[in-house]
């Protein structure tokens, strides 16, 4: 609840935009403003869903948050690792084998 969102505020500057409930009367956001938060809903969830999927984060089904860290920061490292080696060799950035030429 809101108790939540000003702890979130104080402790680590993220304010967070809930859409309020729909039997909520006294906090009723505008068509507009619900279809923009719906929008950038889908972005994030999107970004999310690829990142998963780059660091097989569903299928490990890692049990504590610094596995997940070490998981993300590991899946990072070994993509940069891998643009600097191609960049060493004179290929493109996102090249794939078959398109390196």
């Amino acid at each position: 609840g809101e108790a939540l969102h000003a702890e979130w505020l104080a402790r680590f500057g993220a304010a967070v935009a809930t859409p309020p409930k729909r039997t909520d009367t006294q906090r009723v956001w505008p068509r507009g403003l619900r279809r923009q938060m719906v929008s950038l809903r889908q972005v994030v969830e999107t970004a999310i869903g690829h990142l998963q999927a780059y660091a097989s984060l569903q299928k490990d089904r890692l049990h504590s948050f610094t596995g997940l860290w070490v998981r993300v920061a590991s899946s990072l490292a070994l993509h940069n690792a891998r643009i600097w080696i191609k960049r060493t060799l004179g290929r493109a950035d996102m090249a794939f084998a078959g398109q390196e030429g």
